[in-house]
């Protein structure tokens, strides 16, 4: 979690506790040489631009929806950095990352088309973006900015598919994996971004998200966290 100075307070469940200091960074390792930062780099500043303006603040599902549209202004950027994130999470050392090993076809993949600068198409490892909002207790909601480290899974009724789960500023990325075939013919690659910047964004309250919810329980040690304070 970030507190409003900037810096990390990291919850680590083995402790039970938070670390007795702040951080001003989290979970940094030296995994690039100076060209290949410099080149993502470039992608982050950018996205990180669509952020500040409000691209993903402030939305409204569609009637009767958990989900709204939006355009990106930029397929290419904003799919090269999503990429270059399911990459690190990939080929980073520390045990925060130890869940997530996509194997050597998708780290050669996913190499090429980070060097090249190549986007692929929607359905290369497309990823779904939400989201999570929180009802606080003034009645206003708010994205809480809260990161959690990615971990992978199988996507339960599709038979050869993974998902890496990664969630940042109260952003929810699932990246989908699987074999070019598999991937090419499965029927939820249009909710990806698309090359035209149409995409589709979850809108959600953060306790209707159970992997969110009972993460937050766990930390906090009650039935809903943010309304409930921890006894002493």
């Amino acid at each position: 979690m970030k507190a409003a100075d900037g810096t990390f307070m990291r919850f680590e469940g083995s402790r039970r506790g938070w670390l007795p200091r702040p951080l001003q960074d989290d979970c940094v390792e030296h995994l690039l040489c100076g060209d290949c930062e410099h080149r993502l780099h470039k992608w982050e500043n950018s996205v990180a631009r669509f952020l500040a303006g409000g691209l993903l603040d402030n939305l409204t599902p569609a009637p009767g929806k958990h989900y709204t549209f939006v355009n990106l202004p930029d397929y290419t950027t904003v799919k090269l950095y999503l990429l270059s994130l399911l990459w690190r999470c990939h080929a980073a050392r520390a045990p925060a990352f130890r869940f997530v090993d996509l194997g050597p076809m998708h780290d050669a993949r996913l190499r090429e088309m980070l060097l090249t600068g190549a986007p692929g198409e929607p359905w290369e490892y497309g990823c779904f973006i939400s989201t999570v909002h929180l009802n606080l207790d003034d009645g206003k909601f708010d994205r809480p900015p809260i990161g959690f480290m990615p971990e992978a899974m199988r996507f339960e009724g599709e038979h050869g598919l993974h998902i890496v789960r990664k969630v940042i500023d109260g952003i929810v990325l699932h990246f989908v994996i699987g074999s070019p075939e598999r991937m090419k013919a499965w029927r939820g690659g249009p909710m990806f971004p698309q090359r035209d910047g149409r995409t589709v964004v979850g809108v959600d309250d953060g306790m209707n998200m159970p992997f969110f919810r009972d993460q937050l329980r766990y930390v906090f040690e009650c039935e809903n966290p943010v309304w409930e304070r921890r006894s002493p």
